[in-house]
């Protein structure tokens, strides 16, 4: 993928907001990347930012802190709105 590309993604997506070259995740989606090359494939789920520079991304989790990669390491961007009118599980708050 390449960085027009990925912008053009994040623009067009709702629930993500942008601002002074950043990219910020509503607490509503969930946005998950997948990034890999031949043979090797890694998944960054629970995105919450997204930062472009002219060379390399760096998405930015709660989980794993901030992950650096290059635009070609992209092959997709999942952005899923949380479902609003599922009942509460039993025994989960």
């Amino acid at each position: 993928m390449t960085r027009d590309v990925l912008q053009a993604i994040l623009r067009s997506s709702e629930g993500i907001a942008e601002k002074a070259g950043t990219y910020t995740v509503q607490p509503e989606v969930r946005v998950t990347f997948y990034l890999g090359t031949e043979g090797r494939g890694m998944t960054v789920n629970e995105v919450g930012e997204i930062r472009l520079a002219d060379a390399f991304f760096s998405l930015v989790t709660s989980e794993t802190g901030s992950v650096h990669g290059d635009y070609t390491a992209v092959f997709a961007v999942s952005v899923k709105p949380l479902k609003s009118n599922t009942p509460p599980r039993a025994g989960f708050a």
